[in-house]
């Protein structure tokens, strides 16, 4: 699961959707454990995406990058530690999950396999 919280990674952003910022958190339950994903959307489209463990932050796993809204969802894009171009998209309005991509290919329907339907809906801290 640490890899798929790992694929939340973004850039790409313009000033336009500011008002869009703020903290949003995507919690998932896997052996026991509760991993939290949380993503501080910042109001010049920069983000920065941290997991937490159990509630304990995991300082390794933070990654940061921009963000910009295109239609109705806030979308998050950059590249991982080899370069290839990962992305978050969500529905601004219902905080649903409707893309998570790596290297062009979708997981998202990898993560609602493994996490449940529960695990595609971000709240709003």
């Amino acid at each position: 699961m640490m890899v798929m919280a790992a694929l939340l990674v973004g850039c790409g952003g313009g000033g336009e959707g500011s008002g869009h910022a703020g903290t949003y958190a995507m919690t998932m339950k896997m052996l026991g454990e509760e991993i939290q994903v949380r993503f501080e959307l910042k109001s010049d489209n920069t983000f920065t995406a941290v997991t937490y463990e159990n509630g304990e932050k995991k300082d390794e796993d933070s990654k940061g990058g921009t963000w910009k809204v295109e239609g109705d969802d806030i979308v998050l894009m950059g590249k991982d530690e080899d370069g290839k171009e990962e992305g978050v998209k969500f529905n601004k309005d219902t905080l649903k999950l409707s893309a998570m991509t790596n290297d062009g290919k979708d997981g998202l329907d990898m993560l609602k396999a493994l996490m449940g339907e529960e695990a595609l809906t971000l709240k709003k801290l």
